[in-house]
């Protein structure tokens, strides 16, 4: 195996450069594939990669993701594991329809039909991967090990089939069926959305709130109920008023006006403030039921006499109706109901009209939906035919058209501008708006309390998610809507003939057998054409697609094309063992598996379960991640400029020092994070460049001819320093394993910069006379362990310096990411040394300020400090000979006193040897900073010419500096060093 190229470590490092030449010895020698290889017949780890989209870059998302997708599984193999690591791309759904459909300039969905479906489709496929070869780059240069040449893609046959297979399943069991509901439906793509995907596209938006007047009828013709909506759009669709029938209402007379109104008695004070008014009489809403009104607005009002309508249909139009889900949290306490376009004035329509009972004539009739599904006014609503009821650009501007209308017509009581969350097209940004439509539905309610139960089993990193954001999702859960009105995705696998019969295939294989036709693609314009003839009837394909988010929810057996292939495969990877992606995807990606792997899994005395395994998720350990925002806490954005690119921080910083950053953030336990570069860079230096200076160290003054310790063998070790740090390395690798097996990223990652500090600042400065030494075997041997394993350690972190580490102490050439995880015997630990040892630290900071404080230098040295209690470790001669020489002084006094708070007292009294002493430490400070301007090497041997120094530290000084003392003859000289 070709090595890396020794560095030398006295220059600065490029670290990008550095991780630019890792990543070609990785490719020369093929470590990912060898680190494959060399487990192929171990324990298997499984790990699911959700599949992202190439129609856009990586950002800093993404790359946390990747980061920790890379770290769990370079652990799990060090650790003697197989793990299976396989790209996938999310190719179909609306991401790339609405960019194909933005390049054609194709405004809506009938323009694409008239473009041709084929002709849009393949546009799609030909840009779904624009960015792929970014994304390999990018996902190259941050380290991560991943198979991205044989990725899996949701627009491949073998995929897609599969994705039928899950679908078919679903169906045998009864739990997909088609229903009429009022859902979300996106105007712009013309096509309904699930309830979690509606729920990533809530944004703060101003809305004008109305309150409308509907005249009373069969009265003196000046009474009015006060009804309040924030969608006037839907008011020329109102078919009834709701009220409570056990609240109280009243009506009251405005002085001003001279009208009366009906409304909620809790609710005027609000309603009418800042008017006067006088209260007529006070009733329950039950003694409103019946009433009827005058709709106000005509296009509907010829439904009273359709003699084509029952009767009974008739008489309730227009009519006040008792609700129990009217509050009186804002508006009058009166409801308007347009049972097209919310979900419970659908539920108070359908129990009052019975409309899934009528026959489609009646119910075209009856059912007022005066929107189109593009979201346009019909042509029946004459004044505004044709409008876009919540267009984009101008979202208010047809509720305005709506007020201007009451107004001239005097049925607006007032207007008010408000601010609230409205649900937007996750994809294209449009305004959502409530539809009632039909679509094709997972019965996820029938298997509500299976999802909570595998959720139990589930191991969620932060925990609070299994039962918080997760779980609560999961109790609400409500039939998950899959058809899309859509083009470009897996079709829907049903053929229906003309008496509704319905036919669900489960494979390519399948419907050729039924079709007699060759099966090549499985897309929308191939199996559209496609006819089944059986049973003398002919069968058409449906014309819907899959949500893309049901394909991604299919990844766990599509990826390998089961169950048609690859069952083995299959079985050893399911379920994962980890997964991890955005918090988002509570309601997104991990929804999705968790509902198709409890659906296909169940088994009881109604189900059978379709796997190799019964009632489980399809994963058993999840990191959910939070945002990364910009600096200033909002969203990076190109056109606020707020953000730096990612490929500019791995050059200037590495992908080390970006790794490290992102994973010990709070941000891979859910949390968001400001990205702050200056961040980035503290790291490098504070980190990496300190563990650069400690392998120069090494380099430098470290004995390299003798062998590393075996740390899984006992051996003595005399020195207590050598003992320390052994301790703290084995602590350090309890606490990563602890920390990594149960997938906790956060805390292992914040292990490193304590660990390198301690290392460098403690250790190597303590023990630097001791590396000059002749007899430095067993400091030099330990030193390297160190080294080693704790790179070793650190490598699933930050793979690319710990390379660095292995490779200069190393001779063999191998790569780290070849090697086990480190044991290490506990043998080496010493808890109670490692103690006493943060104990003598503590004294150190408090005699180092102490000193400060009565301001004499470090390296003046003083008679004795007294501390106010003893240490634990005072009767430990080597332990009390460091503490004397951290804090420069001769003797260590202990006081007897039993204060929780420590002090310390110096004795400042010179002696004349004192003073000598201090002035020799100065000369050899002075010395050393020469040779350091110099650049002269650590055994380059010179001469100082000094006027004077204290004769009897003379060996002291020389010894310390490499230097031969010649003292000035010639009056005027300055002290100078030269060769």
């Amino acid at each position: 195996m070709t090595k890396l190229k020794s560095k030398d470590f006295r220059k600065t490092p490029n670290l990008a450069q550095l991780e630019e030449e890792i990543l070609q010895f990785w490719e020369d020698e093929q470590v990912f594939e060898q680190s494959l290889k060399q487990r192929e017949n171990a324990e298997n780890f499984s790990f699911y990669d959700g599949p992202p989209f190439a129609t856009g870059l990586p950002h800093y998302g993404h790359l946390m993701q990747s980061m920790i997708k890379d770290l769990i599984p370079r652990y799990q193999t060090m650790k003697g594991k197989y793990v299976r690591r396989v790209w996938g791309w999310d190719c179909h759904g609306l991401p790339i329809e609405n960019l194909i459909e933005k390049g054609l300039n194709l405004k809506d969905k009938q323009a694409i039909e008239d473009f041709g479906v084929a002709a849009f489709n393949q546009a799609c496929q030909a840009r779904v991967l624009t960015y792929a070869k970014d994304w390999e780059k990018t996902i190259k240069r941050i380290g991560r090990f991943i198979d991205m040449k044989n990725a899996y893609k949701t627009m491949d046959k073998t995929y897609m089939e599969s994705v039928w297979w899950v679908f078919k399943e679903l169906y045998k069991k009864g739990l997909i069926y088609q229903s009429h509901k009022v859902m979300h439906i996106c105007p712009r793509c013309s096509t309904p959305l699930s309830n979690f995907e509606v729920t990533q596209g809530y944004q703060e938006v101003k809305d004008l709130a109305v309150t409308a007047k509907f005249k009373l009828l069969n009265d003196d013709g000046n009474t009015y109920f006060l009804s309040w909506t924030t969608t006037a759009w839907t008011l020329p669709g109102n078919m009834f008023l709701a009220v409570n029938p056990d609240l109280d209402y009243v009506l009251v007379e405005s002085k001003a006006k001279n009208e009366k109104y009906y409304l909620a008695k809790a609710r005027l004070t609000e309603v009418f403030v800042d008017q006067d008014y006088q209260v007529i009489r006070t009733v329950k809403g039950q003694e409103l039921i019946g009433l009827n009104y005058q709709p106000i607005f005509p296009y509907f009002t010829n439904l009273k006499e359709d003699l084509d309508l029952p009767i009974e249909a008739r008489k309730l139009l227009f009519s006040v109706q008792a609700a129990q889900f009217v509050n009186l949290d804002e508006g009058t306490g009166i409801v308007h109901i347009a049972p097209a376009f919310g979900e419970d004035d659908y539920q108070l329509g359908e129990s009052l009209l019975n409309f899934s009972q009528l026959d489609n004539h009646a119910k075209s009739k009856l059912f007022i939906q005066h929107v189109d599904f593009s979201g346009r006014f019909i042509e029946a609503v004459t004044d505004f035919a044709g409008m876009e009821v919540k267009a984009k650009d101008q979202p208010q501007a047809t509720d305005v058209e709506i007020i201007r209308y009451l107004a001239k017509k005097d049925l607006l009581f007032a207007k008010k501008q408000i601010t609230h969350s409205y649900p937007h097209c996750w994809r294209c940004d449009s305004p959502l708006l409530n539809y009632a439509t039909s679509s094709w539905f997972v019965e996820v309610s029938a298997f509500k309390e299976e999802l909570l139960k595998n959720n139990q089993a589930i191991n969620w990193q932060p925990a609070h998610i299994k039962d918080g954001r997760f779980g609560n999702w999961l109790a609400e859960a409500r039939d998950w809507a899959i058809s899309r009105n859509r083009f470009w995705g897996t079709p829907l696998p049903l053929w229906q003939s003309e008496d509704g019969d319905l036919i669900c295939v489960a494979s390519a294989d399948e419907l050729e057998k039924l079709s007699g036709q060759k099966i090549n693609n499985l897309h929308k314009e191939f199996v559209d054409e496609i006819l089944i003839e059986k049973d003398g009837k002919i069968y058409r394909h449906l014309p819907e697609v899959l949500d893309c988010w049901f394909e991604s929810g299919a990844m766990p057996y599509a990826q390998f094309n089961y169950p048609f292939a690859n069952q083995e495969l299959f079985e050893k990877n399911f379920p994962a063992n980890f997964i991890s992606e955005g918090q988002d995807q509570t309601r997104g990606w991990f929804y999705t598996l968790h509902v198709l792997a409890t659906a296909l899994s169940m088994s009881n005395d109604k189900f059978e379960s379709s796997l190799n395994k019964a009632n489980t998720s399809a994963f058993e350990n999840v990191m959910c991640t939070g945002l990364i925002m910009a600096s200033d806490g909002k969203k990076m954005s190109k056109r606020l400029n707020n953000y730096p690119e990612p490929q500019v921080i791995l050059d200037k910083y590495g992908a080390d020092s970006l790794r490290l950053y992102l994973l010990s953030s709070a941000a891979v336990k859910a949390e968001t994070l400001n990205f702050e570069e200056q961040e980035v860079a503290d790291i490098r230096r504070r980190i990496f460049l300190i563990w650069w200076n400690i392998l120069a160290f090494y380099q430098t003054f470290a004995d390299q001819n003798f062998d590393k310790l075996d740390l899984e063998q006992e051996k003595e070790i005399s020195h207590v320093l050598d003992r320390w740090l052994l301790s703290r390395l084995t602590t350090l690798q309890k606490k990563l394993v602890n920390y990594l097996d149960n997938f906790d990223v956060m805390r292992a990652t914040r292990l490193i910069a304590p660990f390198i500090n301690d290392l460098s600042t403690w250790y190597l400065r303590l023990s630097r006379e001791r590396f000059k030494n002749d007899d430095s075997k067993e400091a030099s041997q330990v030193f390297a362990s160190v080294l080693t394993v704790s790179a070793q350690l650190f490598a699933p972190i930050v793979p690319f310096f710990t390379e660095l580490v292995y490779q200069q102490l190393n001779k063999e050439g191998k790569s780290i990411h070849l090697s086990d995880y480190p044991k290490i015997l506990d043998f080496y630990q010493d808890k109670k040394l490692e103690a006493e040892m943060r104990e003598l630290k503590q004294l150190v900071e408090l005699g180092h300020a102490q000193r400060k404080s009565v301001q004499v230098p470090l390296r003046q040295p003083l008679a004795s400090i007294t501390f106010n209690k003893a240490a634990s470790f005072k009767n430990n001669t080597e332990l009390s000979a460091i503490l004397k020489q951290e804090l420069n002084v001769k003797e260590i006094l202990w006081g007897q006193e039993n204060e929780k708070d420590l002090s310390a007292v110096f004795d400042l009294e010179l002696s004349a040897d004192l003073e000598a002493e201090g002035t020799a430490r100065q000369i050899v400070r002075r010395i050393q900073n020469w040779r350091k301007k110099a650049g002269l090497k650590v055994d380059d041997k010179v001469s100082a010419y000094l006027k004077t120094w204290p004769n009897q530290f003379t060996n002291m000084i020389e010894e310390k500096t490499n230097t031969q003392l010649i003292r000035a003859k010639i009056e005027g000289l300055k002290d100078q060093v030269e060769d």
